[in-house]
């Protein structure tokens, strides 16, 4: 059995690339000049923003992949999202049992829980689910029929693709005070590098977040 913290890895962002591609698609709806310098790209992109209503639309042309470690339980809201495109773990198909995974199946810590029950008897539970996933494959069962004992804090990789205004809906919603607090441990601190990589789009829902807080 292994324990894991949550955690994130961004495999895809390029701000100068898409600033470039809003700011053209933009164009075409107003026949204007090309930009091709950032600072203009970006007040550019600014004013749509702060119009009324905003013209979000532009903000389209553009593409961020996250990987995810998280468990299953937020996986499962994650995907809940229509419009990103999602590649996950699949307990289908593979055997914890096996070498590739250490022979365990790890489970992701959830500190709340922990500090509810103790981490002597989440940890107990953690094991015995375990033990019921083994018991299941060593009488013949399919890790498709053995993943049924597998409870919501068992480890799960997820890749999430999305354009950036895909992005800023997911974050008002999962950063919100009342989004679960394991997703907010998740997401919160991905807003915040993001933030400080491309303030212009992710600024404003930190601030945001930061303000409920």
């Amino acid at each position: 059995m292994i324990f894991e913290k949550q955690s994130y890895q961004i495999t895809r962002f390029d701000p100068e690339l898409d600033l470039r591609e809003m700011c053209d698609g933009a164009r075409l709806c107003y026949k204007s000049k090309e930009l091709t310098d950032r600072t203009e790209q970006e007040k550019f992109i600014s004013r749509l923003l702060k119009s009324n209503p905003p013209h979000e639309s532009p903000i389209e042309h553009s593409c961020l992949s996250v990987k995810f470690v998280t468990n299953r339980g937020i996986t499962h809201e994650l995907v809940r999202h229509r419009l990103i495109s999602p590649s996950q773990e699949s307990t289908r198909y593979c055997n914890y049992s096996n070498d590739r995974f250490d022979n365990n199946v790890t489970f992701i810590i959830d500190r709340v829980a922990i500090g509810r029950i103790t981490r002597y008897l989440w940890e107990e539970q953690c094991r015995e689910c375990e033990r019921e996933y083994f018991e299941r494959l060593a009488l013949g069962c399919k890790p498709e029929e053995a993943r049924g004992v597998l409870n919501n804090d068992v480890k799960s990789e997820i890749k999430v693709t999305a354009n950036y205004r895909e992005w800023m809906h997911l974050f008002r919603l999962r950063c919100d005070k009342h989004a679960h607090y394991q997703m907010r441990e998740l997401t919160t601190p991905l807003l915040k590098e993001l933030s400080s990589e491309l303030p212009l789009i992710f600024g404003p829902i930190l601030e945001q977040v930061k303000k409920e807080d």
